[in-house]
């Protein structure tokens, strides 16, 4: 039994999906109406000429199939890791989600000790930027921010850069609305062939985060065409 603690509290936000992005629409607080772009959308903005040479290697239609399988996938992976920590018992595994799932359950139950949020809606005014991540927890006793991610084969650090940003921003956010500074973010990336931990300091990756978030919001002053704020919501 995963123990869980609801004592920390964040805005209400409500995610909208436009033409030109996701974005989050601030609900309760002093700030309600506030309009902020997702973590996601922003750092999604900077070109990836990795992703693109594969997309050009394996051809777009088979690019197509499997991305939207490992979305499938992801989604219900991420579905059992909410039932399991909340004490739930388990659907029905799926193989091609189970192959991952029995990778990943022994690490939640040796590492995961204490549950403050899944699923949770984070925002941060100071930089401009919502999102929702999968996990906040105690891992070992230490309080962190956790991010599933699941691959079709084991990823090299050198292209998870955004994962380490991702997860930063996350931890910015839970500082600025409950004063408790994340430790560390934790990765663990579950493969058919193995599940690894990639695991750091959130401190370390802020300037970094703070750059491509001013890309962003420079590259939309350039082309007001395409408006980040919609005049309705």
């Amino acid at each position: 039994m995963f123990t869980q603690d609801d004592t920390l509290s964040f805005p209400k936000l409500k995610q909208v999906n436009l033409e030109s992005g996701r974005v989050y629409v601030v609900e309760s607080g002093t700030d309600v109406g506030e309009v902020l772009p997702s973590i996601t959308r922003v750092l999604g903005f900077k070109e990836k000429p990795h992703l693109e040479a594969w997309k050009k290697r394996v051809g777009a239609e088979q690019a197509t199939r499997i991305s939207s399988l490992a979305t499938t996938r992801g989604s219900e992976l991420h579905r059992l890791c909410e039932i399991y920590l909340s004490n739930r018992e388990l659907p029905k595994v799926w193989p091609h989600v189970g192959e991952l799932w029995h990778r990943l359950k022994p690490w939640l139950d040796q590492h995961v000790t204490r549950v403050y949020g899944q699923e949770q809606d984070l925002c941060s005014f100071a930089l401009g930027v919502a999102g929702r991540t999968d996990l906040i927890c105690d891992v070992d006793g230490v309080f962190s921010i956790v991010d599933f991610k699941q691959a079709n084969k084991p990823k090299s650090e050198k292209y998870i850069g955004d994962y380490f940003l991702q997860g930063s921003f996350y931890a910015c956010a839970v500082y600025e609305h409950t004063h408790q500074l994340p430790k560390q973010i934790v990765f663990p990336v579950t493969s058919p062939e193995e599940l690894q931990l990639f695991v750091s300091n959130p401190n370390r990756h802020l300037g970094e985060l703070q750059t491509r978030i001013g890309e962003f919001y420079a590259a939309y002053d350039k082309k007001p065409v395409d408006n980040l704020v919609p005049a309705v919501v």
